[in-house]
């Protein structure tokens, strides 16, 4: 069965669209570099969370987020060569972590480093 995380490329013919792979070829390649050198800053009352993009293969980076010594949780996903994100549901005197990965079709990559915040 080709599926589309199996089998990413397509041929338009007409009105039909045929997969460029044949059925049980596998064409997702590996999982994408981690990114690296997270930031969080303090920004606009906010967490503003910067990461330098590792690889050039990403769907999507996954930021996730953990308050004091809980579980990390995701907290949203961001398209392909996004650097940046603002979190503006942070509270006071709460501590968050924040780490980052990238993910493709091959699967996802190891998380960046942890990095604590917290909003005065």
């Amino acid at each position: 069965m080709i599926t589309f995380r199996t089998c990413l490329r397509a041929l338009v013919v007409g009105l039909a669209v045929l997969p460029a792979c044949a059925a049980g070829d596998s064409d997702v390649g590996t999982p994408p570099a981690a990114p690296r050198d997270l930031t969080v800053v303090e920004a606009v009352g906010g967490a503003h969370v910067s990461w330098v993009d590792g690889s050039d293969d990403e769907d999507e980076f996954i930021i996730e987020r953990r308050e004091g010594a809980a579980e990390f949780v995701e907290l949203l996903a961001l398209p392909f060569d996004s650097v940046v994100h603002h979190d503006a549901t942070v509270e006071a005197g709460v501590e968050y972590a924040y780490r980052v990965m990238a993910s493709n079709a091959a699967g996802e990559s190891a998380h960046s480093a942890e990095v604590l915040f917290m909003l005065p």
